[in-house]
């Protein structure tokens, strides 16, 4: 089914900032597996300063985003406006959420590791905390910082005091991974450490010689996008690659998976999709673009938000176009389901709902 796009952009809101207290919920919005896409309408939200990456989204009509300027503000989709946020300082470049709190780095005359409630509308606590610049994992009770030089800190989750600090001999860009009980590193030599998240203790590493640009973890298996190109299976039981699919450029956005099979985009924007559990890999189409975050997956296929300024969707079946909708500017998200509705933003600080 083809679907058409007709656009009304409606006046833009200009979003007041809320001091009130807001409660955030760990609930996540529910929604089909795979949601249709056929817009009739487009409306336009204007969001307080450039966005960095994909909001974290808190219950089923709000999320809450970084902006570049270091403020996280949470949005509600119905009311279209901000109704809480915090001013943060440039510097911070992720964070993580559990029930109202947010936790996240920021450096003034050291590094800190902070723990924001917006129900309470304060500090709770900041501690000390390795240099980082992914975003910290909340594994039960604990937060974990890993750190740029190899340092990984697990600090309470109700009062930031330190559980235990190890460090490993490689540096951390990606986002450390909870798989059961154990925390994955990935090092920027290739190297990924399994830890203990009781004790941080080392309980076993593998040297892959890759070099890791993007990791998902998705039941038993790692798949990471290396810089020369690659798409690689590892199975985390085993501590081998099941598959590894070479292309011609660097695969830095993570893949979606469904039940079935995994489809990813590499940074000249070809697409590709392969069976799980491995075979031939198709090269479905290539957008000639780079695109913002991973595919997003829809009743009818796949959307990928390009760098070119236009959203693509494109059946999954045979790679061909459903439709495209051009923006005047680049997007900045993985295209995101919730309220009935599909959002990507742009970098003219502008959130376009799709419905």
């Amino acid at each position: 089914m083809r679907v058409y796009f007709s656009i009304m952009l409606l006046a833009s809101l200009v979003l007041a900032t809320c001091t009130s207290p807001i409660y955030l919920s760990d609930v996540q919005p529910s929604s089909p597996e795979s949601p249709a896409f056929h817009s009739n309408k487009l409306d336009k939200t204007r969001l307080r300063d450039m966005s960095i990456g994909d909001p974290v989204i808190l219950d089923p009509v709000t999320t809450a985003w970084l902006s570049t300027r270091g403020e996280i503000f949470v949005l509600d989709h119905k009311k279209q406006k901000v109704i809480s946020h915090y001013e943060g300082k440039e510097g911070i470049t992720s964070f993580t959420h559990r029930s109202t709190s947010f936790y996240w780095i920021e450096e003034e005359k050291e590094q800190n590791l902070v723990r924001y409630d917006f129900e309470q509308v304060e500090t709770l606590w900041r501690a000390p905390a390795p240099e980082s610049t992914t975003q910290p994992l909340i594994v039960d009770t604990m937060v974990v910082v890993a750190g740029i030089h190899g340092t990984i800190g697990a600090y309470s989750i109700e009062t930031g005091k330190e559980i235990w600090k190890i460090s490993v001999e490689d540096r951390i860009y990606l986002n450390p991974l909870q798989y059961g009980q154990s925390i994955l590193l990935i090092g920027d030599s290739g190297v990924i450490f399994a830890l203990n998240s009781s004790d941080g203790s080392i309980e076993w590493k593998k040297n892959t010689g890759e070099s890791f640009q993007v990791a998902s973890i998705s039941g038993d298996v790692l798949y990471c996008g290396t810089l020369d190109g690659a798409m690689t299976r590892f199975r985390i039981p085993d501590r081998e690659f099941s598959w590894r699919v070479q292309t011609k450029y660097p695969v830095r956005n993570a893949p979606f998976i469904d039940n079935e099979r995994v489809y990813w985009v590499n940074a000249g924007g070809e697409v590709y999709q392969i069976d799980k559990t491995g075979g031939a890999a198709d090269q479905l189409i290539s957008l000639e673009t780079p695109v913002s975050g991973k595919p997003a997956r829809t009743e009818q296929g796949l959307l990928f938000a390009g760098m070119d300024g236009t959203l693509y969707h494109v059946n999954y079946s045979d790679g061909g176009f459903l439709d495209t909708l051009k923006f005047s500017g680049r997007l900045r998200c993985t295209p995101f389901f919730m309220n009935d509705k599909w959002y990507v933003t742009m970098e003219d600080y502008w959130l376009y709902a799709l419905e």
